[in-house]
């Protein structure tokens, strides 16, 4: 039965909370949830037994948190309590996507935080084995989990297997009993393995391995298992796909300490969650011994493996067992003769003695019968003379150490010379070569027969002469891998920089494929045979950090002017988790480059990553119009060094709800389609760039934050949060080419007031200048533009210069800057509001709203009757100034007949009133309030006493407040 934690999230009581802007990566309602997760191994209320490998021994488990490939908050570890069962708890911000990565083992001595076999310290991204190796330790048992793009909207209930990342294998020597008991000398009590090459490393996110494969050894001798021929027990990190084949020396000792005997054992394979047992003669000569994987829940899989002394048996032993071990060797030249299957897929291998001084030929026989011979054909020779391979229609693998001299015919699809295998002398007759890790290759040269082009896959670490001869051509094995995994599908991690221009690089249609750059750089260049093409779907991510696919082209018109990465088909999509992609030029201005694009309805996620191009980060293709392509910006950031970071030109729908966009000429440009702002989105325009001469919608645009161009359709804008910013130029511009372009405002914080001309009933927003404005004012109208709004506006030490164009008001009455009506709340803070010198505006604040002044100054132009105007709800002044022209009025409490909730005014701290104030009204009603806490005033009060209350007094003057020289109409009311 296969041995497993159970995770469960246990129901989440929420308790909504303010939170952190900077919690608030992707966006959300900025409310958070408490979460819980219970962690279990099966059986939990039944006994411990103590076998191994049933995970009784671990005793804590490890979650950390995931937004895009950033680590959320701390980790949390938690012991793992007696009846197999851990709990966490934890907050989270509600409406985001989390990824939960969960590690379970044996702690070290100094508590359950403290490492013991494997380092987690570095993150469960990166765990490593601690220390020295020892064998036949089940305290090295562990298991792994993940949950993965998780949207915590509220309370849910999850359940998680965990599963180990290794495979046990188990060695068991069959042979235990035809030893006389009384030779004690020869009877095993310890034992010891050394691996020529495992993996060290795993990646708990991705699951997947890490690090080259690697020699290990037993740092001492393990007792044996048991006394019934079990040798030796030990978890080995296994791929994620796949089998990891591996060879080993197994050394036996007696009690004493002394060496018994060595045991080679090669292509032993590994595989994760499966149980390698291994058995056989291990003391004596051997005829056989056997490899049988057992997984947790499915058949078995059996490995054979023949030893035989001779050459000469090798073929016949091939007709019963797919692996044979020569055990001598040979004392003159001598062939293989590899025989004929039924099946069309066979794979057989061939060890080979250490130092074969004579040639080996290894081609296929002439017997009558079965017609396929093996599709694939692994030599392991520690050290081989002179090998001739004439296998035309076979895939050969070498393993081992060092052939002097190779002659290879082997099918198109090549000899592969694997990682540590030195040829001093390679002659190609037929096929092509790969060559992994660190292959050498000494010399290379081509049969006369042979003259065609020959490919050599060679890994970055590779040796090959530093000049090929005629006739090769160099090709980059990680490139053709890559090539491969992405046309299949499935995860693939890279293992090294690569180059892939020439290489088209696709995900077809139906295929899911996952890319992990792992921290190396992938060159290529827009041109559709030189990126990658998604038909299918894609995930970028890079679980080492610093990964890169890298522009290597500047622009030319109709060869390198495509999208570095192009998503092509209403049924592609990708989601991009981090790494980088760098397409910005030199003089980008002029030779740009584009970084993602998406078309004929292409789809495009990113949370997490950077996207930095001369031109756009990501964009669309205006002959698009009925596809629509769905782009969500979730997080990471997307740069343009010189354009807009984002251009869609086509149909659709782009949200943008994380993350930043920031364009040296602006941030997103539309034109066409659908465009929602929302969330902790950070939308920023720099102002300076230089959008070009194109003249297809492309060039010759307007810098803005959002630029709502409709060029070539109907747009529209819902701005719903996040921060949009101008640091020179516009934060929005509007084009008139015949198309609509409508804009809703219902939240966000922008760095000027030019979208408050768009807001929807509702809305809540803030303003904070970067610098001075010019521009009209302001209209919220009850049912119109701004009903009910509310407005923060933060001048920051900036003005406001108030153009004419327009002015607002009521129909007829449109000669006011400002003209706020009833339920609305608009606060100016911290600057100067002001009409520029030449304007025809004859108030600069009509007022129903409510309004809050703190610490501004309010200066009346010379044809402003009245600086401020207030007919209903309530006017606020804190600490600042209200300056009327000469004559004219600083403010007024006006009880207007339309209104009956009457209006009140407060003056509050040291504010100062220059210019008349006036108590008046139409109504008949004294529902009219001026109450002046503080400050100075300098100004006359001009008050209808029909409206002033003296028995529930409606003008209070509290003490303390100071009245300039000469101003009159005051002292009735102090």
């Amino acid at each position: 039965m296969r041995t497993y934690f159970l995770l469960l999230a246990g129901l989440i009581l929420l308790a909504f909370t303010a939170c952190q802007n900077d919690e608030l990566v992707n966006g959300g309602s900025g409310n958070e949830t408490a979460v819980s997760f219970s962690v279990q191994l099966p059986g939990a209320n039944a006994p411990s037994t103590r076998a191994a490998g049933d995970g009784t021994q671990v005793n804590r488990c490890i979650m950390e948190i995931y937004l895009g490939d950033k680590l959320y908050g701390e980790r949390q570890v938690v012991p793992v309590a007696g009846n197999k069962t851990a709990t966490f708890n934890v907050r989270l911000v509600t409406s985001q996507t989390y990824d939960f990565v969960f590690w379970a083992d044996v702690s070290g001595e100094g508590g359950i935080k403290a490492d013991r076999h494997y380092q987690t310290a570095n993150g469960l991204q990166n765990i490593s084995l601690l220390g020295t190796y020892a064998g036949n330790d089940d305290s090295r048992d562990a298991f792994t989990g993940v949950l993965l793009s998780k949207l915590v909207t509220g309370a849910f209930n999850e359940a998680v297997e965990l599963t180990r990342p290794f495979g046990q294998l188990n060695i068991k020597t069959t042979d235990l009993e035809s030893i006389p008991t009384d030779r004690t000398a020869l009877i095993p009590a310890a034992a010891s393995l050394a691996f020529k090459g495992v993996y060290t490393g795993f990646n708990a996110h991705t699951g997947a391995v890490t690090g080259d494969l690697a020699a290990l050894s037993y740092n001492e001798n393990a007792a044996v298992v048991d006394g019934d021929g079990a040798l030796t027990m030990d978890y080995l990190f296994a791929p994620k796909e796949g089998q990891l084949l591996t060879n080993m020396v197994l050394t036996m000792n007696n009690a004493a300490g002394e060496k018994i005997t060595d045991k080679e054992l090669s292509n032993i394979p590994v595989q994760r969650n499966y149980k390698t047992n291994v058995t056989g003669s291990m003391l004596t000569v051997s005829g056989q011994f056997v490899a049988t994987l057992e997984p947790a829940f499915t058949g078995d899989l059996d490995k054979k493996i023949v030893e035989v002394a001779n050459i000469a048996d090798v073929a016949g032993a091939l007709k019963t067992c797919d692996n044979v071990v020569v055990t001598t060797a040979p004392t003159e030249d001598t062939t293989i003769e590899l025989p004929k299957y039924t099946a069309t897929d066979k794979a057989v291998s061939i060890t080979l003695p250490e130092t074969t001084n004579k040639t080996v030929t290894i081609n296929y026989t002439n017997d009558a019968g079965n017609s396929n011979p093996p599709k694939e054909l692994t030599i392991i020779a520690p050290q081989t003379k002179k090998l001739v391979i004439d296998a035309k229609q076979t895939t050969v693998y070498l393993n081992g150490t060092k052939y002097d001299e190779i002659e290879a015919g082997t099918a198109e699809n090549t000899l592969v010379i694997n990682d540590g295998v030195t040829v001093s002398k390679l002659t190609v007759n037929a096929g092509n070569v790969k060559v992994f890790g660190k292959g050498v290759i000494t010399t290379i040269l081509k049969s006369t027969e042979n003259t065609g082009i020959t490919y050599i896959y060679a890994s970055n670490q590779a040796q090959l002469p530093a000049t090929l001869p005629q006739g090769f051509e160099k090709v980059s094995l990680e490139a053709e891998n890559l090539k491969e995994a992405m046309a299949e599908g499935g995860v693939y991690q890279l293992k090294e920089d690569v180059d892939i221009t020439g290489r088209s690089i696709e995900i077809p249609a139906n295929k899911t494929a996952t890319l992990d750059l792992n921290g190396n750089t992938i060159t290529a260049a827009n041109r559709g045979v030189d990126g990658i093409a998604v038909y299918g779907n894609l995930t970028l991510k890079d679980s080492k950090g610093n990964g890169r696919i890298v522009a290597n082209k500047d622009y030319t018109g109709g060869a390198y002017g495509a999208g570095l990465i192009r998503i092509i088909g209403e049924n592609a999509a990708m989601i991009m988790q981090g790494g980088t992609i760098y397409a910005a030029r030199e003089n980008a201005t002029n030779n740009g480059q584009y970084g993602v694009a998406v078309y004929e309805g292409g789809d495009f996620t990113i949370t997490g990553g950077k996207i930095e191009a001369g031109w756009s980060a990501v964009l669309g293709n205006g002959k698009y119009k009925t596809q629509n392509s769905v782009i969500r910006i979730e997080g990471g950031e997307l740069i343009s060094t010189s354009d807009y970071a984002v251009y869609l030109p086509q149909s659709g729908t782009t949200t943008i709800s994380g993350g930043k966009v920031y364009g040296v000429g602006g941030g997103v440009c539309i034109n066409r389609g659908t465009l929602n702002v929302e969330g902790t989105a950070l939308i920023t325009s720099k102002g300076t760039g230089d959008t070009g001469d194109w003249g297809d919608g492309t060039g010759n645009m307007e810098s803005a934050a959002i630029n709502v161009a409709a060029k070539y359709g109907d747009c529209v804008v819902n701005i719903k949060g996040g921060t949009l910013t101008a640091e020179a130029n516009a934060l929005v511009s509007t084009g008139n080419a015949g198309y609509t372009p409508a804009i809703n405002v219902s939240g966000g914080t922008f760095s000027d007031p030019s979208l408050l001309g768009h807001l929807s009933a509702g809305a809540n927003v803030k303003v904070k200048l970067l610098k001075d404005y010019e521009g009209p004012g302001l209209g919220i109208f009850y049912g119109k533009n701004g009903s009910r709004a509310t407005v923060e506006i933060d001048l920051n030490q900036h003005a406001w210069n108030l153009t004419n164009d327009p002015l607002f008001g009521s129909t007829g009455y449109q000669n006011q800057y400002f003209h706020l009506e009833k339920d609305a709340f608009v606060t100016f803070r911290n600057g100067t509001v002001q009409p520029k010198e030449v304007a025809s505006g004859r108030m600069l604040i009509q007022n129903y709203c409510h309004l809050t002044l703190d610490k501004v100054k309010l200066i009346g132009g010379s044809s402003c009757k009245y600086v401020i105007s207030n007919n209903n709800g309530s006017c606020t002044i804190s600490n600042s100034t209200i300056t009327a022209a000469a004559g004219q009025c600083a403010f007024d409490v006006y009880s207007y007949k339309p209104y009956p909730g009457g209006v009140t005014v407060t003056v509050n701290g040291q504010s100062v009133i220059n210019g008349r104030v006036e108590f008046d009204g139409n109504s008949g009603k004294k529902n009219g309030n001026l109450v002046i806490n503080g400050g100075t005033i300098n100004g006359n009060l001009s008050a209808n006493n029909d409206y002033y209350d003296s028995i529930n007094k409606n003008i209070i003057i509290k003490e303390g407040v100071t009245f300039g020289a000469d101003v009159t109409g005051w002292d009735d009311y102090k």
